[in-house]
């Protein structure tokens, strides 16, 4: 399994938390914050460095609905407070 690491602070690319984005914002997985269990678990929901995906609902607390290729999924806050992103436009 592959290694997951924060945003490399050295990178010009600015990472934020994917409970950050605004409703419909769009963003490329750089790293996920979480121990083997986390990593796991989201890998095999298909959701890892490189994918892009899209927030759908989500706010300040309470579940985050996103939408991942040609399907959607939903997980706490604090999940999405430990997948990192990188807007896109």
């Amino acid at each position: 399994m592959m290694e997951m690491r924060p945003c490399n602070p050295m990178s010009a690319k600015c990472c934020v938390a994917l409970s950050a984005l605004k409703p419909g914002g769009r963003g490329r997985v750089a790293a996920v914050l979480g121990g083997r269990g986390l990593t796991h678990r989201l890998v095999t929901m298909g959701i890892f460095p490189g994918v892009e995906i899209t927030l759908v609902q989500g706010g300040p607390r309470g579940p985050v609905l996103v939408d991942l290729h040609c399907c959607r999924l939903m997980f706490g806050h604090g999940v999405a407070e430990r997948i990192m992103v990188e807007p896109l436009p």
